[in-house]
């Protein structure tokens, strides 16, 4: 999980967490999918 600041959030930062949570998002999705028969 990206670290939180109290320095206003760079573009930088709004990429890193996008990316983290497309990844938790797109991980829950796979294992839902896996599980269905």
């Amino acid at each position: 999980m990206p670290k939180i600041t109290l320095r206003p959030l760079a573009v930088e930062d709004l990429a890193e967490i996008w990316d983290y949570i497309a990844s938790e998002i797109s991980g829950i999705l796979t294992s839902d999918y896996r599980r269905v028969p």
